[in-house]
C-alpha cells in the first residue's frame, strides 16, 4: 500500500478548455477531454478500448477518434446503448448492453479498460477484471456505497491485512465534500437546497413517510431543489401518489426545517471530513490489488474539482 499512497496527488490539474463535443454538457465535455489527453499519454500502444458503464458513449467515441483502436462500449441500459449507436452510426464503436458482474467480463494484455464514474462494485468488478486478463487500466471512482450487501469487503491481501470492511453507509460519507467551492452554484445556494430538502423529508415524516436521507430525492433531479419547498413537494408527492402537499403543511416544514438546518449541519462536518480519507482508502485498495498482481500503479487526481469532485483515478499503465 506505501507504493501506491507515496503515488496519490491531492492536487487537481487546471480545468481544461471548454469542449467542442456537440450535445454534451460542458462539465462531461471537460472530463472526456481530460481522459483523451491523458489516455494519449500514458496508455500509448493498446489495441482495444473497453469502456464499462459508457452511457450514451461520450467517452468511448472521443477516445475511439482520437487513437484509432478498436472500441467497444458497455452499458446496462438498454435505452442508453440504443442511444449510443445511433449517435456512433455504422462506423462507430460498438456498445453492449449488459451488465457486469463478478467474473463476467474477459480482458487481455492488448485491452486498455476504462470505467468513469464506475460505481462501487462496478469499480471493484472492472479491477478484477483487469488483474484477471492483464489489462491496463484508468477507473475514477465515484459512488463507492453502491456495493452488494452491508459492506465492501477489501480486494487486495494488503486490505485484508489491515480490516479495511467498510460499511455501507460509511461508504456513502465519500459523495459529501468539505471544499468550499462547489461544482454547482454558490455556497448560499448549496446550503438553501440541502435545508429545501431536509424540509421535504420532513413534510414526508409528517405524512407518515419516515425516508431515509436521500430517499426524499427518490425519482427526482437535483435541480428541482433548486425552485423551494412548494415545487419540489408537490413533485415528492406526486411521485409517491400523495395529494399535494397544503401551504401549512409547507409553511410548518420551513419553519422546522430553518430552527434545524444550522445545529445539523455543524453536527454534520466531521462526516464530511472523512469522505476523502473513505475515498483514498478503496482506492488504495483496489491499487493494492494490482500491485500484488506486478503491475505498476498510481492514484492521481485526473481532472479539475469544477469539472466533478469524483476524480481520483486508479493508473495501471
Amino acid at each position: 500500500m506505501a507504493k501506491a499512497a507515496r503515488a496519490l496527488r491531492l492536487s487537481a490539474p487546471p480545468p481544461p478548455p471548454p469542449a467542442a463535443l456537440p450535445r454534451v454538457r460542458a462539465r462531461k465535455a471537460g472530463q472526456v477531454q481530460a481522459l483523451v489527453r491523458l489516455v494519449r499519454t500514458v496508455y500509448p500502444g493498446c489495441r482495444r478500448l473497453v469502456d464499462v458503464g459508457a452511457g450514451t458513449g461520450h467517452l468511448t467515441r472521443a477516445l475511439a477518434a482520437a487513437l484509432g483502436v478498436e472500441a467497444l462500449g458497455i452499458e446496462r441500459d438498454p435505452a442508453r446503448v440504443e442511444a449510443a449507436r445511433a449517435l456512433s452510426g455504422s462506423g462507430g464503436p460498438r456498445f453492449e448492453a449488459r451488465a457486469v458482474g463478478p467474473g463476467g467480463l474477459e480482458l487481455g494484455p492488448d485491452d486498455l479498460a476504462i470505467g468513469l464514474h464506475a460505481c462501487g462494485a462496478l469499480g471493484d468488478a472492472l479491477v478484477r477484471a483487469a488483474v484477471r486478463g492483464g489489462a491496463r487500466l484508468l477507473l475514477v471512482n465515484c459512488c463507492l456505497q453502491k456495493v452488494d450487501g452491508v459492506s465492501r469487503t477489501p480486494l487486495s491481501a494488503t486490505g485484508r491485512r489491515c480490516g479495511l470492511v467498510l460499511a455501507r453507509e460509511a461508504l456513502g460519507l465519500s459523495n459529501l465534500s468539505a471544499r468550499p467551492r462547489l461544482v454547482e452554484g454558490d455556497h448560499a445556494q448549496w446550503v438553501a437546497v440541502r435545508r429545501t430538502r431536509y424540509a421535504l423529508r420532513l413534510l414526508l415524516a409528517e405524512r407518515g413517510l419516515a425516508v431515509a436521507v436521500g430517499e426524499e430525492m427518490r425519482g427526482l433531479r437535483r435541480r428541482h431543489a433548486r425552485h423551494g419547498l412548494a415545487a419540489l413537494a408537490a413533485r415528492a408527492c406526486a411521485r409517491r401518489g400523495l395529494a399535494p402537499p397544503t401551504l401549512a403543511e409547507l409553511a410548518r416544514a420551513e419553519a422546522r426545517a430553518r430552527a434545524d438546518y444550522g445545529r445539523l449541519r455543524r453536527l454534520s462536518l466531521p462526516r464530511a471530513l472523512l469522505g476523502p480519507l473513505l475515498e483514498q482508502a478503496v482506492g488504495l485498495d483496489r491499487a493494492c490489488l494490482l500491485e500484488e498482481a506486478g503491475r505498476v500503479v498510481r492514484l492521481k487526481r485526473v481532472f479539475s474539482w469544477e469539472l466533478s469532485p469524483r476524480n481520483l483515478a486508479v493508473l495501471a499503465p
